[in-house]
């Protein structure tokens, strides 16, 4: 029997992959404990989630980052760790987690204290601490990477892009197993560094057989993110689209809110005349957020190119949308193009171009028995596919094989 620590550099409820890869693994039959281990701010509190709760002999372990806020001395401090830390890897080739977070080096030292059997890391941030525990306790290690991290855009420079394929160069050769949220990633990751050991899981959410709302007028369109604003996620275009489509065509965003990202959205939508066609949710759940899309008609993804992420990953809202039974619209990405083109639930368009976004939205407007058609494509396949029972179900039958085999592949 197993000693299995899974961890992640955000808090539980931020991170739902890392929770739910723990409940699965202790589901194998494998494991004698689990220890799960998150990194939140010293400003928030832990939040109970369910599918950790369900876990007997569970070891939930909350390391704090400080904040400016509750601790500024040490984050004042912790900032600087990390700047000396990024000028020694720039400089002179040093690799260290304080590049990262200084509070890694904690996170390598509960790691290794547990004297695991196995090491399941969550978000780049953990990979390096996990590889330096795992090399001293023997343990094998696995590693998801969600993202395309060394080109992720937005605040990321040259620097960081440099950290994090040094981190990747030297750790992921050494992981028995490597998730990824899509086959683009699997097929970048083994063209940029030789891995095989690669195992695609979709980002999508628990099968839910009936679905609670009822549908708004026609005809409303669904923008969902982490957080509300303009940028890389293509929510401005779905705004300038909407002057060019029928006044009845409503936009829903739903997110968390900042001053700044609101009155953003606020201006841009005054200013191209839809201001009184946009509606501003409260944030969601995560446990809520296919009930939450199931209300509207039409998903969007509308996710920008030039950034490599962008391209090969796929989020999670695309497949809630799914479940929700919404048809949807995304941008002509890879990987999104290729779950549409798996599910026949969706549209594309140009990315970046919100006139085209219009003309599709348009077209659905108009045919009605198109959208109805898309819409139950989406739902059959979440039923049958993209589901979390379907998708774990794989991670448990990959973890047996490698266990079973005896001696990890490429042990750290």
């Amino acid at each position: 029997m197993m000693r299995v620590c899974v961890c992640t550099s955000y808090p539980a409820d931020r991170e739902p992959r890392g929770p739910r890869h723990a409940r699965a693994i202790w589901e194998t039959g494998f494991c004698s404990s689990v220890t799960f281990i998150d990194l939140r701010p010293s400003n928030q509190t832990r939040v109970d989630i369910d599918v950790l709760q369900g876990i007997p002999e569970l070891n939930w372990i909350s390391l704090v980052n400080p904040t400016r806020s509750t601790h500024r001395i040490n984050w004042g401090l912790a900032k600087l760790q990390k700047w000396l830390a990024r000028s020694g890897h720039k400089y002179f080739g040093v690799l260290s987690n304080a590049a990262l977070s200084p509070a890694l080096r904690t996170l390598q030292r509960v790691l290794e204290s547990q004297k695991p059997n196995a090491i399941v890391a969550h978000n780049i941030d953990t990979l390096l601490p996990a590889y330096l525990a795992a090399k001293s306790t023997g343990a094998h290690l696995i590693f998801d990477s969600m993202e395309f991290h060394s080109d992720m855009g937005d605040d990321q420079d040259l620097v960081m892009m440099d950290v994090i394929k040094s981190i990747e160069r030297l750790c992921l050769p050494a992981c028995c197993m490597v998730l990824t949220s899509s086959v683009q990633v699997a097929e970048a990751l083994n063209t940029t560094y030789g891995i095989t050991n690669l195992l695609p899981l979709d980002n999508v959410p628990k099968l839910q057989p009936t679905l609670g709302r009822d549908k708004r007028d026609w005809l409303s369109l669904y923008w969902r993110n982490s957080t509300i604003g303009l940028g890389q996620r293509g929510l401005e275009e779905a705004i300038r689209a909407l002057q060019w489509v029928p006044k009845a065509v409503s936009l829903h965003l739903q997110g968390r809110h900042t001053p700044s990202g609101i009155a953003e959205v606020n201006t841009l939508a005054q200013s191209v005349g839809v201001f009184d066609r946009i509606a501003i949710h409260p944030p969601y759940r995560p446990e809520d957020a296919v009930k939450e899309a199931s209300q509207f008609h039409i998903g969007l993804c509308l996710e920008r190119a030039g950034i490599r992420n962008h391209e090969l990953t796929v989020s999670n809202k695309m497949f809630d949308y799914h479940m929700a039974g919404l048809a949807v619209i995304s941008s002509d990405m890879p990987s999104l193009a290729d779950v549409l083109r798996r599910s026949g639930g969706g549209l594309t368009y140009r990315a970046g171009d919100p006139a085209d976004l219009a003309r599709v939205i348009c077209g659905l407007h108009k045919d009605k028995s198109n959208y109805v058609r898309l819409s139950s494509n989406a739902r059959q396949f979440a039923v049958e596919f993209g589901n979390l029972e379907v998708e774990m179900a794989k991670l448990k039958s990959a973890f047996r094989e490698k266990i079973r085999s005896g001696s990890p592949v490429n042990h750290a």
